[in-house]
Order: C-alpha cells, then structure tokens, then sequence
C-alpha cells in the first residue's frame, strides 16, 4: 500500500499533464509551502525558478542543496567531527558484546546501547576510543545501585570483582557510594538518582577527567590522566546485579552539551538540515489539509474519515495537498530511520504540535493527521525504525520528568 502511495509521487498528474500551471489554487499552495525557507541565520532556502508541478522535485533537490552548502559553510556548526581526528573507531558508537565480562551476565538491548546486569559485578565497553582532544558522553540511569562509570585503556582487565576504576589506567565515578575510583578510592560528587543523566568528559590534551549530574559539574575528578603515545581511552561502565543504565554517545542530541566537548558520534549534520527543511514543509501541508478538513466539516458537513470524493476534471485543495506530502515524504521517510533525525526534527514537531491545543478529553488533529501520512506515505521498513526511536524518546523523557513514587 505504502509503495503505491509514494508512486503518487511520480504519477501523471505530478507532471503538470492533468493541472494546468495557471490553476491559481495549486499555484496558491505552491508558493504558501515552498517559498523562502529559514532554518537559521545562516541556512535558507527560496526556489530558484517558478514553483510548478512538473518542476516541483528539481526546485526542491536545489533549495535542499541550497542548505546544506549554507549550513556546512556556518562557522557556528556544532558536534561536527573531523573524520578521525582525535579518536579510533566506526562512526556509530556502541557498547561492544565482545568487550563484555561474562556475556551472560550482561544483557544488552537491541541497539547496542542499554545495559542490564545479571551478575555481581559485570563489565563493557564502548567500540570506540580517543587519544587527543575534548569528548564527553552521557548516561542515563534507569536505577540508583552500584556502578561505576567512566573510561579505561584497553589493556585493563576486568573480572566480577573488579571493574572500571578497580584497575591501572580505568577511571571512574560512582554516585551510588559517592566515590572516584583509580585503583584507589576517594570521596566524590552527589548522589545520584533514577532517572539522572550523568556526563563523563574527558580532556585528553590537559589529561583531566570531569563528571556531570544533570548538566551540573561536580568538579574535576583526576588530574593527571595519562596521555600520549599508547594512551587511548574507551567509555566503559560497571554494573552490579540488577542495575540498568542506557548510554548516548551521540546518536541522538545531547541532554546537556558542554562547550568545547564533542560526542564520540558525530551529529549527521546533513541529514538533520535536509530533515528540517523538509519537516518545515510538511508542518505546512499539515496545517493546510487540517484547514481543509475543517471545511468539508463545516460547510459541507462531510466526515474527516469518509473516502475522498472522486476526482473530477480538477484536483481538490485536499488532494493537490496530498500529492505534495509524497513528494515530500519520498525524501523525508529514508532520513527518518536515523534517530538523531527523528529526535532532532520530528519529535520537536509533534511536541508543536501537541502544544496547539490544551484539551486533552479528545485527540490531537494535527498528530492524527501527521501519524496517518506517515503511515500512508512510509515503507514498513521506514516506519518501524522511526516509530520504534520515537517511543524511546518520548519513554526516556516522561521517564526524566515524571514524578517518583512509591509505587
């Protein structure tokens, strides 16, 4: 259903053959969705010829060219990392199964992210080392337990007993028993809670490590950390039973950046431009088909979820809007696998959204309405990712701001 719903796309009509470039209420539309577009000081786009139908996809393929060479010449660009400056590893950072001390006693969620341990003490690390420069990841604790988090070399060797900290050239903090460890233990930091985010930095160039609670630093933990030749550095976190922790290293944006800290994941910085010029259009067609709905309501007292009418010698507002929606989502469904995507441009949208209207008692026009185009408009290999990201965003939210309970 899906695959013939995009081939809405590129059907006769979108060609210009069944709607003449004159017809003022498609002309009307054209120019209300896709003129000048700005997604920052720096980054906008406008069409460069008339906005027609027949040349709708190439005016679009520019203007997002458009913004993307505007927002890679941006000299305020953040979270962009050189390829390979500073750090060993595949772009996409994740804890490493075969890092882990006793397999069993760790379980990992799908993505490679989440930890849960099943022993008395257990360890893993990242895929991903640095060596020079400034970097940082956070994690969010699903318990307030044991557990000790920071970096190690991966020369350290863990076992039940010991974990990061516990060895030479590991370092680490735990909130549980506020202590810093490295090889020996001093007192250090707050106590932390379910639910808190905390950030590990390190500063490879000035060999100091740094620890931060809900964006709050809790002062330098070590001075002194070995750097140099044969010195690179892993994230790495040990749990003890029972205790469950969920790390980003950049996949989708940090809680609480700290200037001059790079993630270990670089931020897809095209995508996430090409995303939300894309996003900025569809937010109109939205508001345009629920506008459109309103008035078959209102004047011709039709239901929102009655078929469309049958077209005739002319195409309705409705369905010219459509026809726009899979041009759109053509582009826009392939980025919206990638969570930093859907974090970064969808999930704000729907939050917008949701911010239109404070009844509660009935559902939210626009997000019914955005949740049916993206299932008409989406492969099921596209939608399951997105909606998958979606629901774990929002869970680690309500998570973070819900009220603790004895329950």
């Amino acid at each position: 259903m899906a695959e013939k719903r995009r081939s809405a796309a590129n059907s006769p009509m979108s060609s210009g053959t069944a709607m003449k470039s004159e017809d003022s209420q498609t002309y009307d539309l054209l120019q209300y969705v896709f003129s000048e577009m700005t997604l920052s000081e720096e980054a906008s786009a406008k069409p460069s010829k008339s906005l027609e139908l027949e040349n709708l996809q190439s005016n679009m393929d520019e203007m997002i060219n458009e913004v993307q060479e505007k927002s890679s010449q941006s000299p305020r660009k953040k979270n962009i990392l050189p390829p390979l400056d500073g750090r060993i590893g595949p772009a996409e950072v994740v804890f490493d199964q075969k890092s882990m001390v006793a397999p069993l006693g760790l379980r990992l969620e799908p993505d490679n992210l989440g930890v849960t341990s099943h022993t008395n003490f257990s360890t893993v690390r990242a895929n991903c080392c640095v060596y020079r420069g400034k970097w940082m990841y956070e994690v969010m604790l699903w318990s307030k337990g044991v557990m000790q988090l920071g970096w190690c070399t991966i020369n350290c060797k863990f076992t039940f007993e010991e974990g990061v900290g516990d060895t030479k050239d590991s370092y680490s903090y735990d909130g549980s028993r506020l202590r810093k460890w490295n090889i020996r233990t001093q007192k250090y930091g707050e106590a932390w809670l379910a639910g808190d985010v905390i950030t590990c930095a390190l500063d490879c160039d000035n060999g100091t490590m740094t620890f931060y609670r809900n964006g709050k630093s809790m002062g330098e933990a070590f001075k002194n950390v070995k750097t140099g030749s044969g010195y690179a550095y892993y994230p790495a976190v040990s749990l003890s039973r029972n205790e469950h922790l969920r790390a980003n290293f950049g996949a989708t944006p940090l809680r609480y950046p700290i200037e001059g800290y790079e993630p270990l994941q670089a931020m897809p910085q095209e995508d996430v431009v090409k995303s939300q010029l894309l996003i900025g259009w569809l937010e109109k067609l939205t508001n345009t088909l629920i506008k459109e709905d309103k008035h078959l309501m209102d004047v011709c007292g039709i239901e929102q979820d009655v078929p469309p009418l049958p077209l005739g010698e002319t195409r309705s507002k409705k369905s010219t809007a459509l026809l726009l929606c899979a041009h759109i989502f053509e582009k826009l469904a392939p980025l919206l696998k990638g969570p930093y995507v859907v974090e970064c441009c969808l999930l704000p949208l729907m939050l917008k959204f949701c911010a239109t209207t404070t009844d509660t008692s009935t559902t939210n026009p626009h997000i019914v309405k955005l949740l049916d185009l993206m299932w008409s408009l989406m492969q099921d290999h596209e939608i399951k990712p997105c909606m998958d990201t979606l629901m774990t965003s929002m869970l680690y939210s309500f998570y973070k701001t819900s009220p603790v309970t004895s329950e």
